[in-house]
């Protein structure tokens, strides 16, 4: 039999049998962990081991000598043949979670090589399938993640002798509200890059990936500072052309609110309403119809395309499509609204939330500065 053994916080795994002449014999073999989860496993997978006469922990067998088994049984592991295994490994785990393991291993596989020998990637190798210049940091983030959890396993089910993502540093993140704010020409030339990659595909006979609502969707951002959630859940009969009133219904927060149509926006919108055929209902921005009925945006593919534009357009990669709200805010304090009705006009239920947005003085005091000639 098999059981546990914890000595200065390390977990040991203890044989035990009974000698001929009645004495209990043992042996203890250090797992190298602290983790129980991890002692548990090794426990049951050697007691089980043992029970089969698989292994002989009285006769030369030890931990060690069986992560040297295993290495050896591993080389010439390529990295198609453990993917195969790691996705195995993770038949528990959701569907779509599969599906993004599996999207990351062929990937992966296309750039380092199907037949590559698990044992020869090294960190050059994985930096170079995270960090390209491409990516955001949030993509270059989820990919180094990726390979993280994959070479540990690798490691721990004795497929390679290292770990090289271990010592890569996750990308640092631009926190500053300041690299998110966008200006008005910054904006202006998003949508030009939508309208020229427009005009092209129209002329070369594209009938899909269109994206008509993009700029009407980006133009509300902008305008209304609504949010991705409250931008997609937008329905036409919350929509008050006559009293310039948008009700917002899908909010962070579960209370609706009431956003003033401005100006700039007015005109985009009731375009827009023209073209669907002035809808009393129904999203107010959707991907296509399907049997005349409107299939709805998903968040990835809104959020995907705003990028897209954003790094056509040849601007800042901090620059995202949460980041129209942000300028939103920031235009309304230095029109001079104010605190109050900025905090109204937005949905924030608190002055804590107008603190970030202080990087605005310094450049008020110079744009003042400036118009006064000093």
């Amino acid at each position: 039999m098999a059981s546990l053994r914890k000595r200065n916080g390390f977990y040991s795994v203890v044989f035990s049998r009974r000698l001929p002449s009645g004495k209990l014999e043992q042996k203890v073999f250090s797992l190298g962990t602290k983790k129980k989860s991890e002692a548990d496993k090794l426990k049951v997978e050697y007691g089980e081991r043992y029970r089969l006469g698989d292994m002989d922990p009285f006769a030369g067998w030890t931990p060690k000598a069986e992560l040297e088994a295993k290495r050896k049984r591993s080389v010439g592991r390529t990295l198609e043949g453990v993917g195969a295994a790691f996705m195995e490994s993770r038949s528990h785990v959701r569907e779509r979670t599969r599906t993004d393991y599996a999207d990351h291993l062929r990937r992966l596989s296309d750039q380092i090589g199907a037949s590559m020998p698990v044992g020869q990637i090294n960190e050059d190798d994985l930096r170079r399938y995270a960090f390209k210049t491409r990516y955001s940091v949030a993509t270059q983030t989820t990919y180094l993640r990726f390979c993280k959890m994959l070479f540990k396993w690798m490691k721990e089910e004795g497929y390679t002798t290292a770990d090289p993502a271990s010592r890569i540093a996750y990308p640092r993140k631009d926190t500053r509200l300041s690299g998110k704010v966008m200006t008005a020409e910054e904006f202006h030339a998003i949508l030009v890059a939508f309208k020229q990659e427009q005009r092209a595909k129209i002329k070369s006979g594209h009938v899909r990936g269109l994206h008509r609502w993009f700029k009407p969707l980006a133009m509300t951002g902008y305008y209304a500072g609504l949010r991705r959630k409250e931008l997609i859940q937008l329905d036409w009969k919350d929509v008050d052309f006559a009293g310039r009133m948008l009700y917002v219904t899908a909010t962070k927060s579960g209370d609706e609110r009431t956003v003033p149509i401005r100006s700039a926006l007015l005109s985009v919108l009731a375009a827009w309403h023209r073209a669907q055929g002035r809808p009393t209902s129904g999203p107010v921005f959707y991907y296509k119809c399907v049997r005349g009925q409107p299939f709805p945006l998903n968040d990835n593919h809104v959020t995907t395309t705003f990028k897209r534009y954003v790094r056509a357009a040849g601007v800042r990669d901090t620059v995202s499509l949460h980041g129209l709200r942000h300028t939103s805010v920031t235009e309304l304090l230095r029109s001079g609204l104010g605190d109050t009705y900025t905090m109204k006009y937005h949905g924030h239920k608190s002055s804590e939330t107008m603190k970030p947005y202080n990087h605005i003085s310094a450049q008020d005091i110079q744009n003042r500065l400036d118009e006064a000639g000093l």
